[in-house]
């Protein structure tokens, strides 16, 4: 019997995947389909940035348009709305 392993997302993946509800007007059901998390993790996300007072995950680092991690999270992410939209 193998080991089930428990997929991990960046704090930048979940910030932006919870921005999906606050800033863009999806419903939580929608954002979790789209960026396939469960409906449960999404809830968890969106209440954790509309609790903190500069946006960002409690335990998050700081995107800056010059950090690396900003390119390929904004690559995905764009990928992500050409899906959702065809």
């Amino acid at each position: 019997m193998s080991k089930r392993t428990r997929a991990t997302f960046s704090p930048e993946f979940r910030h932006d995947a919870a921005q999906l509800v606050v800033a863009k007007g999806y419903t939580i059901r929608e954002a979790a389909e789209s960026m396939g998390v469960g409906l449960s993790t999404m809830s968890k996300w969106v209440k954790q940035l509309r609790s903190t007072p500069d946006g960002l995950p409690a335990k998050g680092v700081a995107v800056t348009p010059n950090s690396s991690v900003f390119g390929n999270w904004k690559r995905e992410l764009s990928a992500l709305k050409r899906r959702m939209k065809s």
